[in-house]
């Protein structure tokens, strides 16, 4: 798996039993020490093909929501995501850790979430690059 981090997200979205996350302007926004883009491709979507679940844990400042993540998509539209963490466990887990933000007018607002967990049990992973 290729490091996505600080990578804003495009789209989240669930079809059937895959999970989609789309990036774009890879490579007008993140540079190497030399000043040659990071990555070849400008785009990148990747699937999560999982099993049985892709969940949700959304974290605020003093409380938090466990749910499903197609309900979570569909009830809280309005918030932008940046990549910050892939992780696996010791059962498989595939944990994507995301900063929540909304932005207006170029000004971060204050939001009722910060931190956004997506747990699932991928079982195929495919990245798709793109220009």
């Amino acid at each position: 798996m290729d490091p996505m981090h600080d990578v804003k997200v495009k789209e989240i979205k669930i079809e059937g039993n895959t999970l989609i996350v789309s990036y774009e302007n890879l490579r007008k926004d993140f540079f190497r020490q030399d000043g040659t883009p990071y990555y070849a491709f400008d785009k990148l979507t990747i699937q999560y093909y999982f099993e049985s679940y892709c969940s949700a844990l959304v974290l605020g400042k003093r409380k938090y929501i466990y749910l499903d993540l197609s309900d979570f998509l569909k009830k809280y539209k309005r918030y932008s995501y940046l990549s910050f963490r892939i992780s696996v466990d010791d059962w498989n887990e595939l944990t994507l850790e995301m900063d929540i933000n909304k932005i207006k007018h170029g000004k971060h607002l204050r939001t009722k979430w910060h931190t956004l967990y997506i747990s699932l049990d991928a079982i195929k992973v495919i990245y798709e690059w793109s220009n």
